[in-house]
């Protein structure tokens, strides 16, 4: 194996780490981040594009109210984002 081969698989290495792990390792830290911070009364989107607010956060699911008198439990890692505050209230006079 001459000198050529062995850098080109470093470098082979290098491209996979910057292109593939190191945006996914952002992403799962963000998620993370994203599910500590859960309060109650927060305004959320979910995976499956429900939006809601959050009435109760507990370790490992949340109870969204998404309309008057409907709640739904989900696990808590079914969040995709937090809203601005208001924007549901913006949402319903449409």
């Amino acid at each position: 194996m001459d000198a050529f081969s062995i850098i080109f698989i470093i470098a082979m290495f290098g491209i996979l780490y910057l292109l593939i792990l190191r945006p996914q390792f952002k992403r799962q830290k963000a998620q993370k981040e994203l599910m500590s911070s859960l309060n109650k009364g927060d305004e959320i989107v979910t995976i499956g594009g429900m939006i809601g607010t959050l009435t109760k956060v507990d370790d490992d699911f949340i109870k969204i109210q998404l309309a008057n008198n409907v709640e739904i439990r989900m696990q808590k890692n079914a969040v995709q984002a937090t809203l601005p505050k208001g924007t549901l209230k913006g949402l319903d006079a449409k």
